[in-house]
Parts: structure tokens; sequence; C-alpha cells
């Protein structure tokens, strides 16, 4: 029996896809994260986005739908950082779309220098607004940043993994 919908992102489309099973979690790829402004100089690789130059840092990607009312429990980024000064940063904001009020639900860091892939969590920082309402007013979205544009291959982003509690049925 089909339990929900799940979304899955692959580069350059979104399908939704019948699951067989419940699932708790949606991903997002380094491939559905945009540029803010062109004139940042950035990399696609196998699984991963790289800056390696320009002057703008920021990608944006939209939230993919979770049932409604379900409560986000972790956002987790999967990041090489091998540079210790600068870091990649992750926000998820819900934002109004009549008064263009932006609400920062979490925010992670990455930091020290390590030459493996690591994860990142927002448990440890915790989750504002953790209840997903769909309505006519509000979407969410992540913001990505990185915090030079010429660590190269030193910073790289892998992706984002949200787990959800859905409504109870």
């Amino acid at each position: 029996m089909i339990k929900k919908l799940i979304l899955m992102m692959g580069c350059g489309a979104l399908v939704l896809l019948p699951a067989l099973v419940s699932a708790d979690y949606v991903t997002i790829p380094a491939c559905a994260f945009r540029e803010q402004i062109d004139g940042t100089d950035f990399r696609y690789v196998y699984a991963y986005l790289y800056v390696e130059g320009g002057t703008y840092r920021l990608f944006y990607a939209p939230l993919p739908r979770i049932p409604n009312n379900s409560v986000i429990n972790h956002v987790t980024m999967f990041v090489y950082d091998n540079d210790a000064t600068y870091n990649i940063q992750l926000r998820l904001y819900k934002s109004g779309m009549v008064g263009g009020s932006n609400l920062l639900m979490t925010e992670i860091n990455s930091s020290g220098a390590d030459p493996s892939i690591r994860w990142f969590t927002s448990s440890s920082y915790g989750i504002n607004y953790a209840t997903i309402r769909y309505d006519q007013n509000h979407h969410h979205w992540l913001r990505l940043y990185f915090g030079t544009a010429t660590a190269g291959t030193n910073l790289r982003f892998y992706g984002v993994k949200i787990i959800y509690t859905p409504p109870s049925s």
C-alpha cells in the first residue's frame, strides 16, 4: 500500500515517486542549490558543489514539500571542510510571502580542518518554528554560504538531510 509521496530531487528535475514504506526524511543534493547572483565561479563535481572564485558565495534551494504539520527534528549538512580559517554555513528559513518576513529556523556551521566528508547537525543548535505549516502565506527554503571564494575543493558541500516526524494519521 502506498502511504505517502517522497520528493526525490535529482540534478535537473524534481520528481514525485510513490513510496512503499513510510519515510521520515528528505534529502537535498548539492545540485539542487542555485547561485544567488551571476558572478560566482562554482562547480558541481560528481556529488558536490564548491566555489573557486568570484565575488558571491550564496546559494539557495527550496525545501522539498513534506507533509503538512510535520515537525522537523534534525537538519544535517554533509561537507568536506579542510580549511582551518573558513567554513560552510547552512540556514533553513520560513518566509512569509505577504510582508516578506524571514524567520530563521536553524543554522549549521562547519568547523575545523579535516580531510574527510563530515556531517554537522542542527540538534545542538535547536530548531525554531519546527512545525511545518503550508498555507497561502508561507514557504520554506535553504541558504548555503561559503566563507570564502578561494578555498576551492577544500570547502565542498554534498547535501542536506532533513529528518521529520510526520503528523499522526
